[in-house]
């Protein structure tokens, strides 16, 4: 029985924008059920990495909107590795002149791929076995020239298990955030991750053979076996150095040489 093997490389973008903005800021990043309230002019940020299989519900994106969120679903995705950046004098020079989404906007679109050149890294963490990475006294302020401007912060996530195809959107947070009319010192946010599950279904199609309550395709010596492997690649692929597929035929089946195709515009 010999194999023909179709790879099918599916490639999707799932860009969710996550953003916070307010009226409604460099220490380190610890277990979230550690850390320690923020000093006065300061913030404890916490991230709370949540992934779905195969795609997010339809109720979502929920909004950020800095508190606890207990049902937002999901589950906790830990081993991923974000990075703070400052981002407070390109902030306030994009919104002279026009709204604060649209320089959040701005911002977000341009760290899609990659680290912005007027970027300042600040910090680097990875979430723990729930999920959990808190970003520990940032300052509520930041200096720009001899003003003291609200402070502006992105979060990149670099680093995601392999079975996460996708890595979330970047996160703009600009200060402060407030609850109802009291500051917010103990943030909260929510990035989101979608798995993707890869697949392999036999494409040839034989007579059938039950026994007892089974049913079988009935296969003979000799017969070709067609079937088709379906591999997400992940979303930063452009950063690898190599990609591998292994699929290892079951005992008694024999590669076909030269007949495994990609989909068209695929090489």
């Amino acid at each position: 029985m010999k194999p023909k093997r179709i790879f099918n490389f599916i490639a999707t973008s799932l860009m969710v924008l996550l953003f916070l903005f307010g009226l409604l800021g460099t220490e380190n990043d610890v277990n979230a059920q550690n850390a320690s309230p923020a000093t006065d002019g300061n913030v404890n940020v916490t991230l709370h990495k949540r992934v779905w299989a195969n795609g997010l519900p339809e109720d979502y994106p929920k909004e950020n909107t800095g508190n606890i969120i207990d049902d937002f679903g999901g589950e906790a995705l830990p081993k991923v590795d974000f990075e703070i950046y400052v981002v407070t004098e390109e902030y306030h020079r994009l919104i002279n002149g026009s709204t604060q989404q649209e320089a959040i906007n701005t911002i977000v679109t341009n760290s899609m791929t990659g680290v912005p050149t007027y970027a300042t890294l600040l910090d680097s963490g990875t979430t723990d076995e729930n999920g959990e990475l808190t970003f520990e006294n940032l300052p509520l302020k930041t200096t720009v020239g001899t003003e003291s401007r609200d402070a502006v912060y992105l979060f990149l996530e670099t680093g995601v298990p392999i079975e996460v195809r996708e890595k979330a959107a970047p996160i703009v947070l600009a200060l402060p955030i407030y609850s109802g009319e009291v500051l917010n010192t103990d943030i909260h946010l929510y990035p989101k991750n979608v798995t993707k599950i890869d697949t392999k279904k036999l494409t040839s199609t034989f007579n059938k053979v039950t026994i007892g309550d089974v049913t079988y395709d009935n296969v003979n010596i000799g017969d070709q076996l067609d079937y088709e492997i379906t591999i997400h690649v992940p979303q930063d692929i452009g950063h690898f150095t190599e990609f591998i597929v292994e699929d290892i035929p079951t005992a008694g089946l024999e590669l076909v040489s030269n007949t495994i195709t990609l989909p068209e515009g695929l090489t």
